[in-house]
């Protein structure tokens, strides 16, 4: 009988402990929850930032093919310039020319209505 009073001692002292540990594992239910809510809350601003970031990588990406489009663009503009310039020498160059090809025919044809 000693036995059993010793079992009953000690199976009331667990029920004891167990009891006053509900509180703590209620406490710890509750902060497991808000932690999962927290985490959840940063998995999923994190995962926007992802697609932000990445919507930001894209349109880099095309920014840098249209500057790569627009400095072959300026390239072929600068050679065109550069030919037209190369142009506009040799018509000048020609003009001369002809201005002095002209002057001897223009003052003899002065000298002939003379």
């Amino acid at each position: 009988q000693g036995e059993v009073q010793r079992l009953a001692r000690l199976r009331a002292d667990d029920t004891a402990e167990l009891e006053a540990l509900r509180p703590k594992l209620a406490t710890l239910q509750r902060e497991r929850e808000e932690f999962k809510t927290d985490l959840q809350s940063f998995v999923d601003a994190h995962n926007k930032q992802q697609q932000e970031s990445d919507a930001l990588r894209k349109q880099v990406s095309m920014q840098e093919r249209t500057m790569a489009a627009v400095a072959v663009e300026l390239k072929d503009l600068s050679v065109r310039h550069e030919d037209l310039e190369t142009r506009g020498r040799r018509l000048e160059a020609l003009q001369r020319q002809l201005d002095g090809a002209q002057r001897p025919c223009t003052e003899a044809r002065s000298r002939w209505l003379e």
